[in-house]
């Protein structure tokens, strides 16, 4: 009996392995793993980096830079004490608080003038270029009349350096009143040592018409610090006086019918200029 229930059991256990899944230890296949795709090429060659190779250059819309204006570097010049634009010391200046000569740009100088650097300061100079105006037309040519001889020609003076000046002055003067039917004046050579020091002390003290007056004059013309040859700025100084025309102060003192003699003075000054003075009795 008990070897029939044995037999049974072992049946029941061989049915019961039997009906069961075969388990298979091997585990799957795995799939290969996954490869980046290619990277793709672009279609053309990269361009270099902006400047690569080359100077950097600038934007062609950029605008040009303005060029650094370039100013005086000096302080201007003390000048010389005025009154008007007509007096004799302000020939290249405007007489502006008093004073002439010096500058701070070319608006402080006359016409055809500019303000330039020299070893005094900033100073109104002709001729030195710059952005001052054109100057003015010169004068129509005088026409040629003889001077008139002094009523009573002095003495040569040979010890005298400024005698042909002299002269030359008297002489100029008597043009110009010619023009106009005004009796010569006549050259006074008693008056001229004293006017001789008038320029001197003028000169020195940079003040014109500062002596006015020491020697009996009833008028005085000043050509303040004139630079050039001596004969040639005493011409050129004498020639702008008249052309002043009616009104001016020294035009005046030229053609005034009462006076009837004259004296000329001059004092050389460093840097080859020369102060000259004409006085009228």
């Amino acid at each position: 009996m008990l070897v029939r229930r044995a037999v049974v059991a072992l049946a029941v256990l061989g049915i019961a392995v039997a009906s069961c899944k075969h388990q298979d230890d091997t585990p799957p296949p795995q799939p290969p793993p996954m490869q980046p795709p290619p990277q793709q090429q672009p279609p053309y060659p990269q361009q270099p980096p902006p400047g690569y190779g080359y100077p950097p250059q600038p934007a062609p819309w950029a605008p040009p830079q303005a060029p650094q204006p370039t100013g005086p570097t000096l302080p201007p010049a003390f000048g010389f004490f005025c009154m008007t634009d007509n007096d004799m010391q302000c020939a290249y200046g405007r007489c502006l608080g008093g004073r002439c000569g010096g500058c701070s740009d070319a608006s402080q100088c006359k016409r055809g003038v500019a303000c330039v650097p020299s070893p005094v300061g900033m100073t109104c100079w002709p001729g030195a270029g710059g952005n001052a105006p054109p100057p003015p037309a010169p004068p129509a040519p005088t026409p040629s009349i003889p001077p008139p001889a002094p009523s009573s020609p002095p003495a040569p003076n040979a010890g005298d350096p400024f005698g042909s000046a002299r002269q030359i002055c008297v002489d100029r003067i008597n043009v110009y009143r010619a023009r106009l039917s005004r009796a010569p004046v006549a050259r006074d050579p008693s008056g001229e040592p004293c006017a001789d020091e008038q320029s001197r002390l003028d000169g020195r003290s940079n003040t014109a018409h500062g002596t006015f007056g020491r020697c009996q004059e009833r008028a005085q013309n000043a050509c303040p610090n004139y630079p050039g040859p001596l004969e040639e700025s005493l011409v050129r100084c004498l020639d702008q006086m008249f052309a002043e025309g009616p009104g001016g102060g020294h035009y005046e003192n030229i053609i005034n019918a009462k006076y009837t003699r004259a004296f000329c003075c001059f004092e050389m000054m460093a840097g080859g200029r020369t102060w000259m003075i004409q006085d009228f009795k």
